[in-house]
């Protein structure tokens, strides 16, 4: 929840009690309505007041929703911030298949979708308490004090009601969330499937993809009659102590108090109309904590370099500088030789699987921002992605040639650079990088 707190949020919250001020300010004037019965001129008086208060009400709506957007947008931004301090420098997390799959798709997706709909979620239920309290503040005081009581035994019962429901609630609302970030997973590769039309792996994905929004939905419906069944029955339960007293206020009461609590019965029903609301907000909140939470997990990176002895064969790389050869027996051993930041040129060879790529991720998480490493197969961004694209081969050359002319650094780790590259663009790589080898120190894994 600390993302969502700062200044941008503080000034929606302050433009909301500001607003919902100005709707109670109009519910006092409507009672002075009420109790001017028998006087025109006074009556006509309020009206105007009653109008110009209610016009006045835009004002602090606008600035609420202004800095509600503006909260949204830096609230992802925070996010965006604490994933950059979690992951940065730990490209070995490529290698965990299972937590890349899930938590792209939660950073791609989840976490503006989780930010969009919790502050909307928390709007409308400031507007819904801010509303209510302020509105039996304004009629308890102005008519009858014994209706304070009423809400107050209203507001207990939708506590406990919630309460009641909460770990039901949680529970369901995590395996929607569970069931809808599968869907999203399965999403992410449909485009190149389509783009591609292959009928096996078309149909396959299709199904999948159906299989996995039946669940996604039917995990929503699940929880929607749930959180429907749970609030309605805890409306028909706490609307009782308000009703019964408001019967009693209309048989006792005579005069301008009469005219007064009639005009205000409009509101007050609004106002068990909006507690009906806060209780499905009550119910609502075990899914908003719950989706939040998931974003703040997926924040945590593994803070361990799961390499060694597991994905590294050291027995089946070689490394080699011009003709001579360099061999390792563990990744300790690798970080302590001394050729990594001395200009030069290092092919790093071996089987397939052994672990080469791997290697520079370990040298990678080692140096830190001394090192810059570089896959055609890891989607960066570059000046040119956003522009029109050229031929495979052209862009992977045209990365490289940006990686060398602003990357700070002198290590550079080269992830099989040529992998599309066609014979005449991989020479002239091929040549770039004997020249830049003068400088810096570049290892690099080969296709070729």
């Amino acid at each position: 929840m600390k993302h969502f707190i700062h200044t941008d949020s503080a000034l929606c919250l302050l433009f909301c009690f500001a607003e919902q001020g100005m709707v109670a300010a109009s519910t006092w004037v409507m009672i002075q309505i009420g109790k001017s019965v028998g006087e025109p001129g006074t009556a006509v008086f309020w009206v105007l007041v009653f109008m110009a208060v209610l016009l006045a009400v835009f004002v602090p709506k606008y600035g609420y929703d202004r800095f509600l957007l503006r909260a949204k947008y830096r609230t992802q931004g925070n996010y965006i911030l604490a994933f950059e301090q979690s992951l940065e420098g730990k490209p070995y997390l490529f290698k965990d298949k299972a937590f890349y799959s899930r938590n792209r798709t939660i950073f791609q997706n989840e976490v503006w979708n989780v930010v969009n709909e919790s502050f909307d979620f928390f709007l409308d239920g400031t507007l819904l308490l801010l509303n209510i309290c302020f509105n039996v503040a304004v009629i308890s005081a102005s008519i009858a004090p014994g209706l304070a009581v009423g809400y107050l035994c209203s507001f207990f019962l939708v506590l406990v009601s919630s309460l009641g429901f909460c770990p039901m609630a949680e529970r369901l609302s995590q395996q929607a969330q569970g069931a809808h970030i599968r869907m999203n997973t399965v999403l992410r590769y449909g485009w190149d499937t389509l783009i591609l039309g292959n009928t096996y792996h078309q149909e396959l994905w299709n199904r999948q993809m159906q299989d996995m929004t039946e669940q996604a939905s039917d995990a929503g419906v699940k929880k929607l009659r749930v959180f429907c069944m749970a609030s309605g029955l805890a409306m028909m339960v706490s609307s009782a102590p308000v009703f019964g007293l408001l019967i009693w206020l209309l048989l006792s009461c005579s005069g301008g108090e009469m005219a007064a609590l009639v005009l205000t019965i409009p509101r007050q029903i609004n106002t068990l109309q909006y507690l009906n609301s806060l209780i499905s907000c009550a119910m609502n909140w075990n899914g908003i904590r719950a989706r939040i939470h998931g974003i703040d997990q997926a924040v945590l990176a593994p803070g361990k370099l799961p390499f060694c002895p597991e994905y590294i064969r050291f027995s089946e790389i070689v490394l080699y500088e011009g003709r001579r050869e360099k061999r390792f027996n563990s990744l300790k051993e690798a970080f302590q030789w001394e050729k990594w930041e001395v200009p030069g040129r290092i092919t790093v060879r071996g089987a397939n699987g052994a672990g080469k790529s791997t290697l520079l991720m370990g040298l990678k998480a080692h140096f830190g921002n001394r090192a810059c490493y570089f896959s055609p197969y890891a989607e960066e961004f570059f000046k040119d992605s956003l522009k029109e694209s050229c031929s495979t081969g052209q862009e992977a050359l045209s990365h490289l040639r940006e990686t060398f002319a602003y990357a700070p650094v002198k290590l550079f780790l080269l992830d099989e650079w040529d992998a599309n590259l066609d014979q005449k663009n991989m020479e002239n790589m091929d040549r770039f990088l004997e020249e830049k080898a003068k400088s810096c120190c570049i290892v690099e894994v080969r296709h070729r």
